[in-house]
């Protein structure tokens, strides 16, 4: 089997918490700031960053490339690439 890699972009919700006078004072505090990933244990912190909590937009801009071997190993998917091999009867 040949190992192909994907990209997309994808739209994602994301929030901040701002200590402003005003709304455009929020805004310029707010558009300074990184996004982040957001979870228990992170470390992030919404009064900091832009948080990303769940992905919920769908992949578009699909770009495919021909990828190798050497992307697939240490992976993870390993195991399972074993098993489907065994299932398929491949050696």
């Amino acid at each position: 089997m040949k190992v192909y890699i994907l990209t997309a972009a994808v739209t994602v919700s994301t929030f901040t918490r701002v200590k402003a006078n005003s709304e455009e004072e929020a805004l310029a505090k707010a558009s300074q700031r990184d996004v982040e990933l957001y979870f228990n244990g992170s470390g992030t912190s919404p009064e900091d960053s832009w948080c990303i909590e769940s992905g919920d937009g769908v992949p578009c801009d699909i770009d495919v490339q021909e990828g190798s071997e050497d992307d697939w190993e240490g992976s993870g998917y390993e195991e399972e690439d074993e098993e489907a091999d065994e299932e398929e009867g491949v050696e």
